[in-house]
């Protein structure tokens, strides 16, 4: 009868959490993980992206910066620049800096972010070589500065917690040289 009772107290023990609670009973929840597949809470912290590609321009690069600030609010710090691509001549060269405001949503693996905000734009534009020699040549250049309306746009998967990859559509509307371009990008920080 003694060895009867520690095999029932440990039976009692494996059913305890495996029992169905009554109808009507209250169950105490505990505090859990959150799962991969849930949505994105809404402290999204900082992300940072880098990325490259294509814009109107030529090529393209980019450094973005997505802040949280409220339940719903996302600032968007970025610099772009864009480049037209030539080898025997310098390249016209369009870039910003630009303070937009948007937010990001996103469930479990992927999020977007939409932001729109205002620009300082430089352009700089080469005219035709003068006092050419050999394969050396003296550029007329035209800079510019401006004020313009920025816009960008990103949808990311994020791989991990904290890594991601996306792609980022971006745009500047600007009395100088507008300009528009996709490019692909890393993204560091908190993803989900």
């Amino acid at each position: 009868m003694r060895n009867v009772t520690p095999l029932v107290a440990l039976a009692a023990l494996w059913l305890l959490p495996h029992a169905q609670s009554p109808a009507g009973a209250q169950e105490i929840s505990s505090p859990v993980a959150p799962q991969e597949d849930t949505p994105a809470s809404n402290d999204r912290g900082v992300v940072v992206a880098f990325s490259g590609g294509a814009a109107s321009v030529g090529i393209a690069a980019g450094l973005s910066v997505w802040a949280n600030v409220g339940s719903e609010v996302d600032i968007l710090v970025r610099i772009t620049e864009t480049s037209e691509f030539t080898l025997f001549s310098p390249s016209d060269v369009v870039n910003d800096f630009a303070i937009l405001v948007g937010t990001r949503r996103g469930t479990g693996k992927t999020w977007a972010g939409a932001a729109a905000g205002l620009a300082w734009v430089q352009s700089l534009e080469h005219g035709d070589g003068v006092n050419c020699a050999w394969f050396s040549c003296d550029y007329n250049e035209t800079e510019e500065s401006t004020i313009g309306l920025a816009i960008q746009g990103d949808a990311v998967w994020a791989i991990g917690r904290s890594f991601g990859l996306g792609l980022t559509a971006f745009g500047n509307l600007n009395p100088s040289r507008s300009f528009a371009g996709l490019n692909v990008g890393v993204y560091l920080g908190r993803q989900r």
